[in-house]
């Protein structure tokens, strides 16, 4: 039986990383430091598997970003 891991690489800023400290915690998923601003999000698995963590990850930034917006107004 063949099994393909595949690996993605997400750059996101770091003021994201605190919305998406349990998801990373809970799929251990690591992080590299770019600079004070950025950080890449290490994903390695199956197509899907790395699909739905992209999917949990852009919904957890967006959360953030409108409650960042509600509390800022």
């Amino acid at each position: 039986m063949d099994i393909t891991v595949y690996r993605n690489q997400l750059i996101i800023r770091k003021d994201s990383l605190l919305s998406l400290s349990d998801l990373l915690a809970q799929h251990s998923i690591k992080t590299t430091d770019i600079n004070d601003n950025y950080t890449i999000v290490n994903i390695s698995g199956s197509l899907a598997y790395i699909e739905s963590i992209l999917q949990k990850i852009k919904e957890k930034v967006e959360e953030a970003q409108e409650s960042s917006k509600h509390n800022t107004l």
